[in-house]
């Protein structure tokens, strides 16, 4: 009984099909189609074609971040690796999540460079993004750019050097990386000279950190953070 109670008020009302009507109407053959009966209809078929629209639109946005930034380092790519990419190159998986695959250089035994990008293609969760930014203060979003090296140790010498974590990170960045990376719990945090103010370095050693910021040859890691075209790409 109580479920042809629901159904009742389920059920929408029959239209008005008497022979009074005197809007626009339509025929074709037995049919016969009267636009002033589909009022709520209208707003429900603009509301999914706005959705399509976004989905075709946000889709395409991460598929051109993606193969841009992957065709201006792709020479990069091949002047360091004998295998810098897939067969089919850029990989993607689903619509934010791209993959490139780099392999065959002298102590490397890969890298993995994973691209992250926003939800354009997802109405909601787009939106859910950008209310929450403005509620929490603290939470930001942005495409990441991830490259994990994977080193070779030398034969016969596994294990000779130590494992330890050492990062130079985005200070504002520092609550929500640490969140994500229970291994970064156990480092020191410090500020360094040689660093803008804005970053900070995560080490367990202070004589890794001398030894990695100091200059090799004609490159140095702190003039390249402190580079302004750089400095507003550093999140971790």
């Amino acid at each position: 009984m109580a479920t042809l109670n629901i159904a009742k008020y389920l059920t929408p009302p029959m239209p008005d099909v008497t022979a009074e009507y005197d809007g626009l109407e339509f025929r074709w053959r037995f049919i016969t189609f009267r636009p002033a009966y589909f009022k709520n209809e209208l707003y429900f078929i603009a509301a999914a074609l706005l959705y399509v629209v976004v989905y075709l639109v946000g889709k395409q946005a991460n598929r051109t971040r993606a193969r841009k930034w992957f065709d201006e380092h792709l020479p990069i790519y091949q002047a360091q690796f004998s295998k810098p990419t897939h067969a089919t190159g850029l990989v993607q998986d689903g619509n934010s999540d791209f993959f490139v695959f780099s392999t065959g250089r002298r102590a490397l035994t890969s890298l993995h460079t994973t691209f992250t990008l926003r939800p354009r293609h997802d109405l909601f969760q787009y939106l859910f993004q950008v209310v929450r930014g403005l509620i929490e203060l603290d939470y930001k979003v942005y495409d990441e750019v991830e490259l994990e090296f994977t080193f070779r140790e030398p034969a016969g010498k596994e294990g000779a050097v130590p494992e330890c974590v050492w990062a130079v990170v985005a200070k504002d960045e520092l609550k929500k990386i640490r969140d994500q990376r229970w291994d970064l719990t156990f480092t020191k945090t410090t500020d360094s000279p040689s660093l803008p103010a804005t970053l900070a370095v995560m080490s367990e050693f202070a004589d890794v950190t001398a030894n990695l910021l100091k200059p090799y040859g004609t490159f140095s890691l702190p003039a390249l953070l402190a580079s302004p075209a750089i400095q507003p790409r550093v999140r971790r």
